[in-house]
């Protein structure tokens, strides 16, 4: 997976920069509906769910 950073970050090689992360955050209106999305498309089902945010896993991966 290759990965692009903004501004002053363009063209500096992740090594350089430290940078590990097993998780993406993503910001919804509506999270009762982009949860069932989730499930209807990806048959995926939050590993934790509060009124204001939920985790999937996707593997290694964690969206937020």
């Amino acid at each position: 997976m290759s990965l692009t950073f903004p501004g002053t970050w363009r063209g500096t090689r992740r090594e350089e920069l430290g940078v590990e992360g097993n998780h993406f955050h993503v910001f919804v209106r509506d999270l009762p509906g982009a949860l069932a999305w989730f499930a209807q498309v990806w048959a995926a089902e939050p590993t934790y769910r509060g009124e204001r945010m939920a985790v999937l896993q996707f593997g290694p991966i964690l969206l937020v």
